[in-house]
């Protein structure tokens, strides 16, 4: 029986990143096509028609993956979505896009020792079966993991430079709500004992260091 050839569609905007992982997957016997942004990859997915797509979510100016995701998704619905990025859980870009199923990988760059770790990664979601070994965001290990959904909006909000005027427009409530949010987060990671100001640009720096600067439209 003629061996059925596995195509992978790798969208990655740091070019030598994205040239090593094609050039591993190539070695394993995939058939790969790269893309180095949202735009390119559809166009090359049209094109290569993969069946499953590697994608990371920061993907530099235009949409991220978790959009292209959906739109590759809505696109071709049989597709396998795989996410390799430095991002540890997707709720800290969007928690409203909901890509990430019991059947997404989402490996975290950092914790991805071996290349043959990502390879049988990829493996076993092309046949369905993604564990919790594939799917880093259900472990995830960051101080955020103790924040709420709303919390984590107003901290990304003010990590894109948004105040709380601009983040209460967004959110539809009040610049005193947006501001007791930011405060409850403050205390949930025991930051209260120290300035106001510096809690508040703790929390920013942290946020920009798991999750890189959100974009202020996002």
């Amino acid at each position: 029986m003629q061996k059925v050839e596995r195509k992978i569609l790798v969208v990655e905007d740091e070019s030598l990143l994205r040239n090593l992982i094609a050039n591993l997957l190539e070695s394993e016997g995939f058939l790969v096509q790269s893309a180095g942004s949202a735009v390119e990859a559809k166009r090359v997915a049209k094109l290569f028609d993969p069946d499953l797509a590697l994608l990371d979510i920061e993907l530099g100016d235009g949409p991220n993956g978790l959009d292209l995701a959906e739109s590759l998704l809505s696109l071709y619905p049989g597709l396998s979505v795989f996410f390799l990025t430095h991002i540890a859980e997707p709720r800290l870009v969007d928690r409203h896009k909901k890509v990430v199923s019991k059947n997404t990988g989402y490996l975290v760059k950092s914790r991805v020792a071996e290349p043959s770790y990502l390879v049988t990664a990829l493996d076993a979601a092309l046949r369905g079966k993604v564990g919790i070994d594939q799917q880093h965001f259900k472990t995830p290990d960051h101080i955020f993991t103790k924040l709420s959904n709303t919390q984590l909006d107003v901290v990304k909000y003010l990590a894109a430079g948004l105040t709380p005027s601009q983040i209460a427009v967004r959110r539809g409530t009040t610049p005193r709500a947006v501001r007791n949010v930011v405060a409850r987060a403050i205390d949930a990671l025991k930051l209260s004992g120290v300035d106001e100001g510096l809690a508040r640009a703790t929390l920013i720096r942290e946020y920009i260091k798991v999750a890189g600067t959100p974009r202020a439209d996002g």
